[in-house]
This record gives structure tokens, sequence and C-alpha cells, in this order.
């Protein structure tokens, strides 16, 4: 039964990959999607390949911006555009099994206590190095510190796996900051409020460029890039939606996060 509508969003900016990406989306077992594609002004062939698969395939729609919202505008643009009951991010330059959708959903029907569902996954960088990521076990709702330290793997679900829609709409807006480890923030609130369940199953190629914005941020961290997340967090927390108990697991979590920028902020200053 394919009755319930798929949102898939997807940010694009890049002509690079994106064919591949567009291909693996619609050659989906589970058809019953939308896909939003919002081209953030790009400069290259982007804008032609999507009206293109536009024509094509009824169910994508193509928004142009005008001018560049940027990153974090534009995946907050494409997170605004769930309508259907579940939602999926996607990118411009990854690649999908067949039965992405048809598998997550599945889950996600067999455990209706759970909001979200996320497959394993390989992550792929410019080298041609493939990074796997197995997951065997369900990804409890109080695993928070892993959900914000930088470096882990956990974003990944927020992102790119299937979600309620429903659980959507009681998230403050917008999802994400727009501040350094948006990402991680974004998917911090999302965890407040549902439960991940993961599969072994790998069903997702995401790739990753070394030399991306991301990597030079992280070479040169500042006290106040530090101190934008531990507040970005902090309101998280303090959304009102949460119910209590997890306020108070995650305040944990937030706690250590503190913890361990301290002892940053103390090598920055006596290294300078």
């Amino acid at each position: 039964m394919q009755k319930e509508l798929v949102t898939i969003g997807l940010p694009a900016y890049s002509a690079s990959g994106l064919r591949k990406a567009l291909d693996s989306l619609l050659s989906q077992t589970y058809s019953n999607f939308e896909l939003v594609i919002s081209d953030d002004a790009s400069k290259d062939d982007t804008q032609r390949i999507c009206m293109e698969y536009a024509k094509r395939d009824p169910r994508v729609k193509y928004i142009r911006q005008e001018v560049n919202l940027g990153q974090v505008g534009n995946f907050n643009f494409v997170w605004n555009q769930a309508k259907g009951d579940f939602f999926m991010m996607a990118s411009d330059d990854d690649w999908w099994h067949p039965k992405f959708i048809e598998t997550l959903k599945n889950t996600l029907d067999t455990h209706p206590d759970y909001g979200i569902a996320m497959c394993s996954f390989t992550r792929g960088l410019e080298n041609g190095d493939k990074i796997p990521y197995q997951y065997k076990s369900e990804l409890q709702k109080t695993n928070f510190y892993k959900s914000i330290c930088p470096g882990e793997a956990l974003h990944k679900f927020f992102y790119f796996g299937l979600i309620r829609t429903s659980l959507i709409c009681t998230i403050s807006k917008p999802i994400f900051p727009n501040s350094w480890l948006f990402d991680h923030v974004g998917q911090f609130k999302l965890l407040l409020l549902n439960r991940v369940y993961t599969i072994s199953e790998v069903l997702w190629h995401k790739t990753s460029y070394a030399g991306g914005p991301r990597a030079a941020a992280q070479t040169s961290l500042t006290s106040r890039m530090f101190l934008g997340y531990v507040y970005n967090i902090f309101k998280c927390i303090l959304s009102s939606n949460a119910p209590v108990h997890t306020k108070l697991i995650a305040s944990g979590a937030w706690l250590a996060l503190v913890w361990s920028i301290k002892r940053h902020l103390a090598r920055e200053i006596f290294i300078s």
C-alpha cells in the first residue's frame, strides 16, 4: 500500500552528480512521493537539468531561488516544504538504493512509537576511500551527547533519514540556525522529541569533500563559534515541546559539551 505521501526535499546548487542523484530518487520502489528541488540561484547547468526532469516526471517540483539563500537558508527552505505524511532530505550528489524509502517507511509502520528511521550507509571521499557507518540496533532517545559531538555521524540521521512530518511541525523554526555546526543543532531539536530506529542494511551513499567549507572552519575554530554553538543547543533544551525528563537528560549532555568546550578555550587562550 502506497497511500501515504513522502516529501523529498532536495537543496541544489551544483550540477555535478545531480543526474545520478535524481535518477536514484526517481527509481524508488515506493513511488508515492513528491520531489521538491530548491535551486539556490545556481550558475551552472543545474536549472536546465532540473527543468528537464520536471518535464519528464510530474512528481518533480522545481523551485529556483531569485537570490542565493546560502546552505543553511536553502536547507531550511526545503524542510518547510514538508507537506507529505513523511519527509526526507536529499543531497544533489548522493545515491540511494531503490528500496531506501520503502524499507524505512516499513520500519516506521512497524514501530509507530518511533519518529525517525535510518539505514546504515557509506561515506565516500574525494580520494575514492569509502567509510562505512554500520548500525545494528535502535538509537535510543537518550543518546544526546553523541548527537552534538563534532565528528560524530549521528547528524546524518536527521538530514537523510525518513521522518514523520507531524513531528517536524512541533519543532521551533527555523530548524537550522545560521551558525557553526548548524546540522548538529537541528538534529538535537529532533532528538528531543523523537526516537530513532536504525537498520543494518546499507541503502545510502553519502558524498563528502575533504576540502569543503566545514573542513576549513574546523582548522580555525574560535571562541565565538563555540559559544554560539553552546547557546543554540541551550535554546533547544528550553523549547516548550520537549518533556521535562528528556530535557533533564539533554541538559547533562549540554553540560558535558560545555566542559569539553571549556578545555578547548583554555588551550586557545594558552596558545595565543
